[in-house]
């Protein structure tokens, strides 16, 4: 975690202690000490968004952060995520609509290779959404609708 401040010339005793503050937010600390092939995809996963928060960068990339993670953990990293990463711009890249709806303040449908915006869907209330209520449900079908469509039509989504 504390590679990139090493490379910057910044690894100090103030490092050391926010990367232990992350590992902390990420619910890792006891595991600070085990190689990476000793540690779950779910851990992975956990330690990659304390790295990603080590950072302290104003816009944060995430592709794909979650997907290779199962149903359940997949859940709580994203909020996790979504209560860590709450005071920063996210430009989250997924494939599943179901966690564009619970992560995403607007969701932008890309068509195409080079990509082009397809369309836009400004959910009205806050992110995240981890409730299964009706504007939820209706979100997902129009998404799915959008995504449905361009397939039929033979376009690259």
């Amino acid at each position: 975690m504390q590679l990139a401040a090493h490379l910057q010339g910044k690894k100090n005793a103030e490092t050391l202690a926010k990367a232990e503050q992350l590992l902390a937010a990420v619910k890792m600390s006891e595991h600070k000490n085990k190689p990476c092939y000793q540690l779950s995809g779910g851990q992975r996963q956990r330690v990659a968004l304390a790295r990603t928060l080590m950072q302290d960068a104003d816009l944060i990339l995430m592709d794909e952060p979650f997907s290779a993670l199962d149903a359940v953990t997949r859940l709580q990293l994203q909020q996790l995520a979504a209560q860590l990463l709450a005071d920063k711009t996210v430009l989250l890249i997924t494939h599943d609509p179901q966690e564009a709806i619970r992560l995403a303040d607007q969701i932008y449908i890309l068509k195409h290779q080079p990509a082009q915006l397809s369309n836009v869907i400004e959910p009205s209330n806050n992110a995240p959404r981890f409730g299964s209520d009706a504007e939820q449900w209706q979100l997902e079908q129009q998404l799915l609708n959008m995504l449905s469509n361009q397939c039929v039509e033979g376009e690259n989504v």
